[in-house]
């Protein structure tokens, strides 16, 4: 089942009532999630969605990277994102152990050029997505460009977001949930809700990870304020949800700074909408 999701298509119907708006700030995410199996949790039986491990109280420690300079080369995305891919793996390390999980190693794929990846043609126009233990990471996304010197938290948090299904993929969340997303029909009303209970609790996760990156000095009070706020104005999408529900999974991860806030599973049909 391909559970197909791209932020790009989302961001561009807004991208031009922000920049007017706005003024200056970073766009709203989301992100594709194809073929999500490739890592396992250590239990020999796995719980239901709404009592999963990563539903516990895990908290992460200060983050503090030293990200490289955003260079909009090729190379220079590359190193950029790898090494904040390789940062949240080390501040994450710790609470997952703690919760008896492992997690695999998780892979850049940036495309430069058009590829084939996860059973499809990836171009680099495309938005960023998670697939398969793999993070595809286009390098032309149109929404990478005009935001100047805010361009680092945007994509920072883009980053996040992606970890946040790589986070889903390590507890069985995203097997589970795509398996009953094929069982109903992708398009289906159980489906759509299927997929935006996905989408929302990844913000929330990517919420968490602001919270730990205000408290290691890597963001401001009001860059993250920022961040949250732009939320608001993603274009309502079936498979996504509405601003106000992005927005508000966001601050909810940022402001409780724990897993546990992050249940989209037994949230309300309302909530997820």
């Amino acid at each position: 089942m391909k559970h197909s999701s791209a932020h790009a298509a989302l961001f561009l119907t807004a991208i031009v009532t922000l920049v007017s708006l706005l003024g200056t700030g970073c766009a709203p995410v989301s992100a594709v999630d194809d073929e999500r199996t490739d890592l396992v949790v250590e239990s020999a039986q796995e719980p239901p969605l709404t009592a999963n491990t990563l539903h516990a109280d895990l908290r992460l420690a200060p983050l503090q990277c030293e990200l490289p300079p955003v260079e909009m080369s090729a190379s220079g995305q590359r190193q950029f994102v790898q090494t904040a891919l390789n940062c949240l793996a080390r501040v994450w390390a710790s609470p997952l152990r703690s919760a008896g999980m492992s997690v695999a190693p998780l892979e850049l794929v940036v495309v430069d050029s058009v590829i084939s990846g996860c059973s499809k043609q990836v171009r680099p126009t495309d938005a960023a997505f998670y697939c398969g233990g793999s993070v595809y990471w286009p390098t032309d996304d149109p929404i990478h460009q005009g935001w100047g010197s805010l361009l680092e938290p945007y994509l920072l948090f883009v980053v996040m977001h992606e970890y946040g299904h790589h986070l889903q993929s390590s507890t069985g969340i995203l097997r589970m949930a795509d398996r009953d997303i094929d069982s109903a029909g992708e398009r289906s009303p159980v489906g759509l809700e299927l997929s935006r209970r996905i989408e929302l609790q990844a913000q929330c996760l990517a919420g968490v990870m602001l919270a730990a990156a205000q408290s290691g000095g890597m963001m401001t009070p009001s860059g993250v304020a920022e961040l949250i706020d732009i939320q608001s104005d993603v274009a309502e999408d079936p498979a996504h949800g509405t601003g106000t529900n992005s927005r508000r999974w966001v601050e909810t991860g940022y402001r409780s700074a724990s897993t546990s806030s992050c249940n989209t599973w037994a949230a309300t049909p309302e909530e997820v909408e």
